[in-house]
């Protein structure tokens, strides 16, 4: 019993181990720098912008699938999103939670549109998401003519500067919200199963009485990584928002991305064998 519990989760324990490596190297060349306070607090910072948008394409190479869009379409939501802001800052909070939601249904539509093309229109993903990051950032430099978001309420920017129980940074909380989310969804659900079949071997998942599984596919499977990579927008106020801005992190978000997805295939090919 403890063999197959350490073989379900040697790869876990592959990456904790590469981990440890990595913090022994600078440990040992910049051993006085690396573990000051300031150091981490910026990591715990900046890695949640890409760890969200990492759990969200996590969903789509699951299915074997990949979303080239998601950053694009989460500059564009979130562009949508600040204008509205600025035009109701005499209501603050109103315009904050009105705005996050105009973010979000327009990250849905997004998903829907990608699943569309991807589904029924058969185009293959990469080519469907790369048009699509291409529509979407034409319409963001359209919306600004290039130029960054100005005026955003400081209620907004704050947000993110604030530190919950005195120590912990807000975008390290949002990032663990989200992967609770993730987690409780790929684990918990018939949603996460219906993933996991479609992604294992989807002609067996038609012939097991598991049709609603495509149709989940366009709503679903597309919809969660443009969601998340809202949020990630959304979260990152304070380095200004403009069109393209997150386009150089589609690379980085992609890799953390296949890591941790091909952990979580491996944990559910080992608990299924």
């Amino acid at each position: 019993m403890k063999s197959k519990n350490l073989q379900k989760y040697s790869y876990t324990f592959m990456m904790l181990g590469l981990l440890a490596v990595v913090l022994l190297f600078f440990t040992i060349t910049k051993g006085g720098a690396f573990w000051k306070g300031d150091v981490w607090r910026g990591m715990a910072l900046q890695f949640p912008e890409y760890g969200v948008v990492a759990l969200g394409m996590m969903f789509c190479f699951i299915c074997g699938k990949m979303d080239m869009s998601i950053m694009a379409l989460g500059d564009f939501a979130t562009i949508m999103a600040v204008r509205y802001m600025i035009a109701h800052a005499d209501n603050p909070v109103g315009g904050i939670l009105v705005g996050i939601l105009i973010a979000l249904a327009i990250a849905a539509v997004g998903g829907v549109i990608n699943g569309i093309l991807v589904r029924m229109l058969d185009i293959p993903p990469v080519m469907a998401t790369i048009s699509m990051q291409l529509v979407w950032t034409g319409l963001s430099v359209g919306l600004t003519g290039g130029n960054a978001v100005k005026g955003l309420p400081s209620l907004y920017t704050e947000i993110g500067h604030v530190n919950v129980l005195g120590f912990i940074p807000m975008p390290l909380v949002v990032f663990l919200v989200v992967f609770a989310i993730c987690w409780f969804l790929l684990n918990k659900t018939v949603y996460g199963k219906k993933l996991y079949m479609v992604g294992t071997n989807i002609k067996a998942a038609r012939f097991s009485a598991q049709m609603s599984t495509i149709r989940s596919k366009v709503s679903g499977r597309w919809c969660w990584p443009e969601m998340w990579g809202v949020i990630t927008r959304l979260g990152s106020p304070q380095r200004g928002l403009s069109a393209g801005r997150g386009s150089g992190s589609v690379t980085s978000t992609a890799a953390a991305a296949i890591l941790s997805c091909s952990s979580a295939k491996r944990a559910v090919v080992q608990k299924n064998a």
